[in-house]
């Protein structure tokens, strides 16, 4: 300002009496008196301290954040409006076997998602770019070493005035790879169950169904009094026992 020339928005710290810290904002402009001579400077400065704190403390909340995403137990990333990886954290890398460096800038879709899942999670983030989310949705993840994990998403539109990031949709999910092979070996023990039930109830319905007709027999023929009552208490406990089989045969849908 000294040589003529105007400064805007200079920030530089003061120092008070009891020396607390004070930020300032200035605009300094040259003074000229009637004949084009330089006089002085006039300053106008702003008390900004509160204003830094905050941009300070906002910093810190998204360095905080930031590191929170990256150490969640919980497979996070990042996807743009081309479908390039743009976040990736150590969950990510850890289940899918690929560095962050390495999963970065790459087609999330052609690259990662198994093919039988890759039209089904292209249509669900072009639905989250349109800020339209999907809540759990269920897809196969090709990972570096050949194996396939299922995992369990969340999205969440992400949208951003910045010129450098854009908008992008950003994904949380949890790995459901043990529960489906838990889920799918329950269901084959049950089908196994099913199948020895079903073996079972034929073995047994064969001769029931001969000793119901034997007794059935015995009643037409000349029987005294104890083995009317004898017969007659086979036939019972036999069509008992046949009901039952037949009600197992009924639950297992055979």
């Amino acid at each position: 300002a000294l040589q003529g020339e105007g400064t805007a928005n200079f920030e530089f710290p003061l120092y008070t009496k009891s020396h607390d810290r004070v930020d300032v904002l200035l605009n300094a402009t040259p003074r000229i008196n009637s004949q084009g001579e330089l006089v002085g400077v006039v300053g106008v400065g702003q008390d900004i301290t509160e204003k830094k704190a905050a941009e300070l403390q906002l910093v810190r909340s998204a360095d905080d954040l930031r590191k929170l995403i990256d150490t969640v137990n919980v497979p996070i990333f990042g996807i743009d409006t081309q479908c390039c990886v743009n976040e990736w954290n150590q969950k990510a890398a850890e289940i899918t076997g690929y560095t962050k460096e390495e999963a970065h800038g790459k087609n999330f879709v052609d690259t990662f998602v198994n093919r039988k899942s890759s039209s089904a999670i292209r249509q669900v983030l072009e639905d989250a770019l349109q800020a339209h989310d999907t809540v759990n949705f269920e897809f196969e993840f090709d990972t570096k070493s050949g194996a396939v994990v299922v995992l369990l998403i969340t999205t969440t539109y992400r949208h951003s005035t910045a010129s450098n990031t854009g908008s992008s949709v950003i994904c949380v999910g949890q790995d459901m790879t043990e529960l489906k092979k838990a889920e799918e070996s329950r269901m084959k023990f049950a089908e196994e169950r099913a199948k020895f039930m079903s073996h079972m109830c034929h073995e047994l319905r064969t001769p029931l169904n001969g000793v119901i007709c034997a007794t059935e027999l015995l009643f037409g023929t000349t029987l005294s009094t104890d083995q009317n009552e004898l017969v007659a208490s086979i036939k019972m406990c036999s069509d008992i026992l046949l009901w039952t089989v037949n009600d197992f045969m009924d639950y297992f849908k055979v």
